[in-house]
């Protein structure tokens, strides 16, 4: 048997703006009833959680292709500036001037944003993806052995000539 409680007529509200306490009597008999608005929800979120994965592959630099440029350079220090934390590889070389060297791979679905520019003893290297895409660079920098190189304003070490 179901428990009655008896309000007081003071706390009592009036019958036109009762809300019915149990909602699933009102779906038809047989029909289970679920909650409106959390199911839709859950699913969304389960979606965009999943979508990535399923989308998005494990973009590797070690699988780009190079690709090169070079920049005339007469300066004696060189601050070499990263964004988005790219490794960068500074090597002294027998050049006379300044090369740049990037392997970049993206996959998925988003914008994919890379660059290098030379202005005055600055060199920006940019290598970056956003959406539902998975990005990987990599620069080398090749600077003749003169030239004081900074990383990102700080004074740094040189690797020797080596491979490319």
């Amino acid at each position: 048997m179901a428990a009655v409680s008896v309000v007081p007529a003071e706390l009592a509200v009036p019958a036109e703006l009762a809300v019915p306490v149990d909602l699933a009597a009102r779906a038809a008999p047989g029909v289970p009833r679920r909650p409106r608005g959390r199911m839709p929800a859950a699913v969304a979120a389960l979606a965009l959680a999943v979508l990535p994965a399923t989308v998005v592959g494990c973009a590797k630099a070690a699988d780009a292709t190079p690709e090169s440029t070079v920049f005339g350079y007469s300066g004696s220090t060189l601050n070499v500036v990263t964004r988005h934390h790219v490794p960068t590889d500074l090597v002294a070389t027998d050049r006379q001037d300044v090369k740049v060297t990037r392997w970049f791979k993206a996959d998925g679905i988003g914008r994919e944003r890379t660059g290098w520019e030379l202005e005055g003893d600055t060199l920006t290297l940019e290598a970056s993806c956003s959406g539902f895409a998975n990005c990987d660079a990599r620069f080398r920098v090749e600077v003749p052995p003169h030239i004081t190189v900074l990383r990102d304003g700080r004074a740094t070490d040189l690797k020797g000539a080596g491979p490319a």
